[in-house]
């Protein structure tokens, strides 16, 4: 069966709001990571980045073409290169453990453990936080499953979409939101904490804000300093980490993600027609690259910077912060250039221009 070309258009203010999310998680888990000492900066990233990372990854869902052709682009785009990235992760960590056990550490990972085994099994069945936790496999490609489940409740609502307003449409999903956030905080329950169900769910309200994009744009001087006093304000007051669906407070948390996300798309547009604007994109362009690789090279990166200036954490933490930022958008190229890595690192048809 033929498949539908993939449209190369980009929307220069969304690719530096790609730029600015994938630069905000990078420094959530290195300069202002939760053990840094930079407690309210931790509070204020962690209040916005994924809702903005999110709402941006959901916002173009294509229901022109036939569902299953829709559902087989995805699995390719997102679920096989998670297995992809979830085999290289496990593989790094073993190689890894056995050396630690050829140098005598009795508590390193090792292969023949029959917990690693079994755990590395639960990863694809539950692809979640605690799944990638539990096979000792870099966490965060909880993001990959997560937005496939996204992207499919957005394929499903798109009927509902067509029909109504998607202020409409961030007013119902809100409440959804919440529904899944007090499952889990009041009740403790999470029936569908698996596959991201819950978090795509939880992160519907913000893919609808991003439609609004275009009454927020021409009010992004005004917009700037509030927005970014809100979620200064709410965000100092919340606790939050999205990959394991803990909110300390949903109604701040509301409050700081729509105003985190306007503050981006704010700053965006403002950058639009400037020199860091198009910097800023083209780390954008490539954020997919940077997210799935960040892991590996935050080690390696780890492994010099705390040698550089073992005084000065904070000085690390921003050289290592620039190098994973710096070495995974340097190495995208090369994995586009070749079919495997194109396919199952990246995701990418072939030629597909898509970044």
């Amino acid at each position: 069966m033929k498949k539908s070309p993939v449209s190369t258009f980009r929307e220069m203010p969304i690719d530096i709001a790609k730029g600015l999310g994938i630069i905000l998680v990078v420094a959530g888990h290195t300069i202002a990571a939760w053990d840094s000492g930079h407690e309210s900066l931790h509070k204020f990233i962690y209040s916005f980045h994924m809702p903005v990372f999110l709402g941006i990854s959901g916002l173009y869902v294509a229901n022109a073409q036939p569902f299953r052709n829709f559902l087989v682009q995805k699995i390719e785009r997102l679920i096989v290169p998670f297995l992809f990235w979830t085999l290289l992760y496990f593989s790094f960590e073993l190689a890894k453990g056995s050396f630690r056990s050829f140098v005598g550490d009795t508590k390193s990972f090792s292969l023949f453990s029959t917990d690693a085994v079994s755990a590395l099994v639960r990863v694809p069945l539950l692809a979640n936080w605690d799944a990638l936790s539990a096979a000792n496999v870099f966490v965060d490609l909880w993001f990959l499953p997560t937005l496939f489940s996204l992207v499919i409740l957005l394929r499903l609502l798109s009927p509902l979409t067509k029909q109504l307003h998607p202020a409409v449409m961030l007013c119902i999903t809100v409440a959804f939101s919440y529904a899944v956030y007090y499952l889990s905080s009041s009740l403790g329950i999470r029936p569908l904490n698996f596959w991201g169900i819950d978090i795509a769910i939880f992160a519907l309200p913000f893919v609808y804000l991003f439609q609004l994009r275009q009454i927020i744009y021409p009010r992004s001087t005004l917009l700037l300093p509030i927005m970014f006093g809100l979620v200064w304000y709410f965000a100092l007051t919340t606790d939050v980490a999205v990959a394991t669906l803990s909110v300390s407070n949903y109604l701040n948390f509301i409050i700081s993600a729509c105003a985190g996300v306007i503050l981006i798309l704010s700053l965006s547009k403002t950058l639009e027609q400037t020199q860091l604007g198009s910097i800023i994109s083209r780390i954008g362009q490539r954020s997919y690259c940077i997210y799935v690789m960040s892991g590996l090279i935050s080690y390696l990166a780890g492994m010099i910077t705390k040698n550089v200036a073992p005084s000065a954490p904070d000085i690390s933490n921003f050289l290592k912060c620039i190098m994973i930022i710096g070495s995974a958008y340097a190495l995208y190229p090369i994995l586009q250039s070749h079919r495997f890595s194109q396919r199952f690192a990246l995701g990418e048809a072939k030629n597909s221009g898509r970044t």
